[in-house]
């Protein structure tokens, strides 16, 4: 995980942007101030790539597909989680496309930061991380899900699932509610044992159910 630490008059602040760290900077007026990108070591930056078993191809027009090679997979696995268009979910996520559908975009996108864009399709997004991959197991409060019970949590439900491909590197497959479809080359992929980093469980709102 990267982060900007800003260091100015003694006085340190950790930022998860450069931008953020910047205007931060710009606001409190420091006469000396410095911004260094650091990478911070977390459980979850530390899991090995994994090579995904493949079950068997999903059925045509179940899912998505990935598109030229991008890093696309979040557009394409959450559209097919929601059984929405490419085209609808790269617009909700202000992500262009070129005459051929292609995405201009030049890596992936961060999952974490499309729920708001979600809630404008009026779909809630609840983020579970595993207990495997918790920094501070003893911290007071709920107790986190292990990776088994999580599995058992979205059956029935929709979700995009986020793991360390020996391939792809982080890389996202949606969840139809019983299989996870790899978007990238339309297969089915084995969840039973993956080390998968975390899930995005799906919801409508109460506004669109209402």
């Amino acid at each position: 995980m990267k982060v900007w630490v800003h260091t100015a008059d003694a006085r340190t602040q950790v930022f998860n942007g450069q931008l953020a760290a910047e205007e931060w900077a710009a606001k409190e007026r420091f006469s000396e101030r410095s911004i260094i990108e650091k990478t911070m070591e977390t459980r979850g930056s530390q899991q090995p790539r994994i090579h995904r078993i493949t079950v068997r191809s999903a059925e045509r027009g179940s899912f998505a597909s990935q598109r030229g090679g991008k890093d696309d997979c979040v557009i394409a696995s959450v559209a097919t989680a929601l059984e929405l268009s490419y085209e609808t979910v790269a617009g909700a996520f202000d992500v262009a496309l070129d005459e051929n559908g292609i995405p201009l975009i030049t890596e992936g996108l961060n999952d974490f930061t499309i729920f708001g864009a979600l809630l404008k399709l009026d779909w809630l997004a609840c983020p579970l991380i595993p207990v495997e991959l918790d920094d501070e197991p003893t911290q007071s409060g709920a107790r986190q899900l292990t990776r088994g019970e999580i599995r058992e949590l979205i059956k029935g439900r929709r979700a995009i699932i986020g793991y360390n491909d020996a391939v792809a590197g982080f890389h996202a497959v949606a969840w139809n509610g019983s299989e996870a479809i790899d978007c990238s080359d339309g297969t089915i992929i084995e969840i039973a044992e993956l080390p998968f980093q975390h899930v995005l469980v799906f919801a409508k709102s109460d506004k669109a159910s209402g």
